[in-house]
């Protein structure tokens, strides 16, 4: 279960960044370009860390890079989707399609890694009542009379 919530959430992540990458906008008396180039980079660079925290989550199945990981996700993604949105909010521009798909990506992914942080908490909890309630096994030594 948890290796399904967080491969969904770094390929949730990683379209979301090639949507950043790809959304433009435009405005009157103005030529296309992107958020991401009127930002200095700054939805790029964050969409990079949530990938890279999803990555390092699925591949070290601890606890606290779960955690973690849902925490960079959910701010990363709401602070990329802060400034897609609310860089020329005033001005109403046209947007390409990659705008949209952003939007989706971004909005999608928040949710999802809180689910993913309550499936590492209930992995958890499920596993360690599973080990605590079930009769430990000692090794026995045989004694062989010859």
């Amino acid at each position: 279960m948890r290796r399904a919530v967080f491969t969904g959430q770094v390929v949730l992540a990683a379209l979301a960044l090639l949507a950043v990458m790809v959304e433009e906008h435009h405005l009157p008396g103005r030529p296309w370009h992107s958020t991401w180039g009127e930002m200095a980079g700054a939805p790029l660079l964050i969409m990079v860390a949530v990938v890279i925290a999803c990555a390092a989550a699925l591949r070290w199945p601890r606890l606290d890079t779960g955690i973690l990981a849902g925490a960079v996700t959910v701010v990363g993604s709401m602070l990329s989707l802060g400034f897609l949105v609310g860089v020329h909010i005033l001005e109403q521009p046209d947007h390409n399609i990659g705008y949209g798909a952003a939007v989706l990506t971004l909005t999608s992914l928040a949710p999802l890694a809180v689910v993913a942080q309550i499936a590492e908490i209930a992995t958890r909890v499920r596993e360690r009542r599973h080990l605590e309630d079930s009769e430990p096994a000692f090794p026995m030594a045989i004694v062989v009379r010859r």
